[in-house]
């Protein structure tokens, strides 16, 4: 029996070795009750699930190439750099991932590169919604790219990583420079007439918004394929319902390609959306899309009762100071 029991514990030793060998992201999740911390493709193409044991821990193989990938947790989502040849540990906590993850091991660098480079990006939008000077953001821009692309030069990163990391950082420039435009745009909007349009709703029927005259409106122009989009919903929809009895008409323009309209469609009715739900003619074609300039979703406008613009990037439902700026309005 002996003999048996020192092969069999040989065996066992042997492939806990293997598997711990083969494992090249791994990590602890505190304060967790998920099962599972789920791997997935920024693009949805691939998805992988790795069991989080009682204290957390979790490690497997992901072998999908070079990239930036999503993981999450419960609710909770936060982008991660994976490659075939790292060797990768996270800690973070389930309550706020984005907010608690570290890195350490092969692939560290990468993340904290990225971690970097998202967390000032995120200040920066923080900021343009505070102060909102065009020429003041523009200098800020202007510093972050340029840091940016030291901390990169600096990094010595491989050709491959350096190429997903340029690519991610190229994103966030892009972004902040869309934010200084749109608070030139702002300048050049505010008080102007709205520019108006007609789309048809549910049902088929044209509505202008030139119908809405006499009401402050609010609108968001979204998809359905566009998550941040649909991570609005709850709080537009409680937004409407706070301000039910208010002169405030509440308009949603989707921009989903006409040959997805039954998609869109079925989006209204199993998310019970309420105000008026309007699809644009031609998606990123519209004239909506050009007149307003809207480069991405969602993006949220705010029109006063005589069709002029009080704000041509209005704040998200998610932020509370929208509802403190609408009850202003409509005392």
């Amino acid at each position: 029996m002996k003999p048996i029991l020192a092969l069999l514990l040989l065996v066992t030793t042997t492939a806990m070795h293997a598997q711990d060998a083969s494992a090249n992201f791994k990590g602890e999740i505190k304060n967790n009750k998920a099962d599972s911390l789920i791997v997935q493709s920024m693009r949805g193409k691939f998805r992988k699930a790795l069991a989080l044991d009682k204290t957390g821990h979790f490690q497997g193989l992901i072998q999908q190439g070079v990239g930036v990938f999503s993981i999450q947790v419960g609710q909770q989502e936060t982008p991660v750099f994976l490659s075939n040849d790292i060797n990768l540990t996270i800690t973070a906590d389930a309550a706020d991932l984005y907010g608690t993850i570290t890195f350490s091991g092969d692939g560290a660098k990468e993340n904290q590169i990225l971690r970097q480079v998202q967390q000032e990006a995120d200040a920066f939008s923080e900021s343009a919604e505070k102060q909102n000077n065009p020429e003041v953001l523009k200098v800020r821009a202007a510093q972050l790219s340029e840091s940016w692309d030291a901390l990169l030069k600096e990094a010595n990163l491989s050709f491959a990583s350096q190429t997903v990391v340029r690519t991610m950082c190229s994103q966030q420039k892009f972004l902040i420079n869309s934010t200084v435009e749109s608070a030139e745009d702002k300048l050049t909007f505010t008080g102007k007439p709205a520019p108006q349009f007609s789309y048809k709703d549910v049902k088929g029927k044209t509505v202008s918004l030139s119908a809405f005259k006499g009401k402050y409106v609010y609108i968001d122009v979204w998809a359905t394929w566009c998550k941040p989009c649909m991570m609005e919903i709850p709080d537009l929809l409680a937004l409407q319902k706070t301000l039910k009895d208010k002169n405030i008409a509440f308009i949603s323009v989707s921009i989903d390609k006409p040959e997805d309209a039954a998609k869109w469609k079925k989006v209204v009715a199993d998310k019970h959306l309420g105000g008026t739900q309007l699809i644009a003619e031609n998606a990123w074609d519209s004239s909506m899309v050009r007149d307003y300039k809207i480069e991405s979703v969602p993006r949220f406008i705010l029109i006063d009762p005589q069709g002029k613009i009080v704000d041509f990037d209005a704040k998200r439902p998610s932020n509370e100071e929208l509802l403190k700026e609408l009850k202003a309005l409509l005392r």
